[in-house]
């Protein structure tokens, strides 16, 4: 939630003529959730499954 409180003006820094900021900050964001679940969750749970 306070990620989601400081993106806020960040997508609208180009005003309403453009989705471009909200479009990149969503694969952004995608991208770190991918990489926070192979380096961190999917580890664990692999050990978990042995």
């Amino acid at each position: 939630m306070i990620l989601g409180g400081v993106m806020m003006p960040v997508v609208g820094i180009a005003g309403d003529q453009t989705a471009l900021p909200m479009g990149i900050i969503m694969v952004v964001c995608y991208v770190l959730a991918v990489i926070m679940f192979y380096t961190r969750i999917a580890p664990a749970h692999a050990k978990e499954m042995k």
